[in-house]
């Protein structure tokens, strides 16, 4: 979509679009699912269905909620999993996506301040409304909504993420 290379950094196309990283927000998604499941009637048949597949995980066959874990588990720079069914509830599960977001979060400036090739992106203050200006890991910049061309915004993103290729 963005015709960017395989070299290229997309640490800044979520921290510069308040956009969250695909894994993480694929996740989230799968999270608030299992959030509406766990919250059916036990006799509903996608209620049914989840209670099986936690016999399975507890039996070591993969299925969906192990391979949930799983992904999990692989986020980059995620040290969270996810606990057995029986101990799951809706506010065990939002706490894991809060968890989850802060630690994607907190990962994408860790990525900015370790490379040299985004050494100008480093600490940018974003402008307030009222009030001095903040540092924001994740928001559209008040400089991207002010690029009208669509070529404009193509090769200003291909700055910002190096592919100068």
């Amino acid at each position: 979509l963005q015709n960017l290379s395989r070299q290229s950094m997309t640490t800044p196309l979520f921290t510069k679009t308040g956009v969250m990283p695909i894994r993480a927000r694929r996740v989230i998604v799968a999270l608030r699912y299992l959030i509406y499941l766990i919250n059916l009637p036990r006799n509903h048949y996608a209620s049914l269905a989840l209670h099986e597949n936690q016999n399975m995980r507890a039996s070591g066959i993969p299925y969906w909620l192990s391979d949930l874990d799983w992904v999990i588990q692989h986020l980059p720079g995620c040290s969270l999993s996810l606990p057995p069914l029986p101990n799951i509830s809706e506010e065990i599960i939002l706490t894991l996506i809060k968890s989850i977001t802060s630690e994607t979060n907190s990962r994408l400036p860790t990525e900015i301040d370790y490379s040299n090739q985004l050494a100008l992106l480093k600490h940018c203050l974003e402008p307030q409304k009222t009030g001095p200006n903040k540092l924001i890991t994740r928001t559209l910049r008040h400089y991207l909504t002010q690029v009208y061309k669509s070529h404009h915004r193509l090769s200003l993103t291909h700055l910002l993420c190096g592919n100068m290729v």
